[in-house]
């Protein structure tokens, strides 16, 4: 039999669709980063300035501050079950080491 008589198969057929489909989602999905990324405005010192007030005002850095002491929290008691071997100790330092970062990276 050559490849011309071969009967269709329907199951590599709907996976011929699924990658298409998946193929298609991803070059919209790059035309719009690239489309949204064109139309960025550049942060002016003044901008800057304004964005810093909007956040001390709102007290928007203090409520992510706090969604992160509670993703911390919920971390450590999954890692407490599940390597009970682990020091109480390392994970104390954990909180300390989240708040270092936060601080270095989002409040400055």
């Amino acid at each position: 039999m050559s490849a011309q008589e071969l009967p269709p198969n329907p199951s590599l057929e709907l996976k011929d669709r699924r990658n298409m489909k998946t193929l298609r989602a991803l070059v919209v999905f790059s035309l719009l980063a690239s489309c949204c990324s064109a139309f960025a405005e550049d942060l002016t010192p003044e901008k800057r300035a304004d964005i810093e007030q909007l956040l001390q005002m709102t007290a928007a850095l203090s409520v992510g501050k706090q969604m992160g002491l509670a993703v911390v929290a919920q971390l450590t008691q999954t890692i407490k079950r599940a390597r009970p071997d682990i020091p109480q100790s390392v994970l104390d330092v954990l909180p300390e080491e989240v708040n270092a970062v936060f601080d270095a990276h989002v409040s400055s």
